[in-house]
């Protein structure tokens, strides 16, 4: 097999994991978006309430809720998966309450547990058998 050819089916295939673990966090957080909305996460109406919160302040401030919403949209042109995972894994609902001088969480459950899940089985698309490269 010509070298040159290697290398771009390499590189194609690392594209579509690439894709797919994208693809993945997106969904993901969008699942997480609906079941929030309704009711189905976190352990009471007020506790999912205040997590869709800030879960869509977090995709809001970082530009990312037109994307969720388009998340079976390739080839992903201009977003990269380690830039999104970093965004969606730093949103949280933990905040410093300045008067107290302390940090809390709004709401009972924590939503940074309900994204390792959604990280956890996207990064699960960009493991590969280095066979598969030299098949």
């Amino acid at each position: 097999m010509h070298k040159g050819l290697l290398t771009l089916i390499g590189v194609g295939q690392l594209d579509s994991m690439r894709c797919k673990a994208i693809q993945e966090l997106l969904a993901g957080t969008h699942k997480l978006n609906q079941d929030l909305y309704e009711g189905k996460v976190g352990c009471n109406a007020g506790c999912s309430a205040t997590m869709l919160g800030f879960l869509q302040k977090g995709l809001w401030d970082h530009k990312l809720l037109s994307r969720i919403e388009k998340h079976d949209q390739h080839p992903f042109d201009g977003l990269s998966f380690d830039v999104l995972y970093q965004k969606l894994s730093g949103i949280n609902n933990v905040f410093y309450a300045q008067s107290w001088g302390i940090i809390k969480r709004a709401g009972c459950c924590d939503i940074r547990y309900l994204f390792l899940a959604i990280c956890e089985k996207a990064e699960a698309h960009l493991e590969f058998d280095s066979c598969t490269f030299l098949n």
